[in-house]
């Protein structure tokens, strides 16, 4: 298949960068690797009843400072909820919170099906 731009986005420890610079003659690949802006925190929690449990669920909302990425885990460990943000527009509110009622009342207002956080999910988050 011929091409003139392949876009690897699989981390700063890619296999695929590896296999390509390992198996194309020297100055025939090039690659960059570049810190995209931004910030995250994980939350981990059961996953929202109406989701598939066993789907990698990206949720957006267009007046949220903040996107959820939602990794599932094994049967009965709960999942991983990525909480990102662009360094350009901190979710001051989301940080700020210092409570599981605050959080939970943050997320309710962004992302009602994320709003029953777990007590000890929103003191480690």
């Amino acid at each position: 298949i011929p091409y003139d731009l392949l876009l690897g986005c699989d981390g700063v420890r890619s296999p695929v960068r590896r296999a390509m610079s390992s198996q194309l003659p020297s100055g025939a690949f090039e690659s960059e690797v570049r810190l995209l802006p931004g910030r995250w925190k994980t939350l981990h929690m059961d996953m929202p009843p109406d989701l598939e449990s066993d789907t990698v669920h990206a949720t957006v909302s267009p007046s949220a400072p903040f996107g959820l990425f939602t990794i599932p885990a094994p049967a009965s460990k709960p999942a991983c909820t990525i909480v990102s943000w662009s360094t350009d527009a901190v979710p001051q509110e989301l940080l700020d919170a210092k409570t599981p009622e605050e959080l939970t009342g943050v997320l309710k207002e962004f992302f009602p099906k994320f709003a029953d956080v777990p007590t000890e999910a929103a003191e480690r988050f």
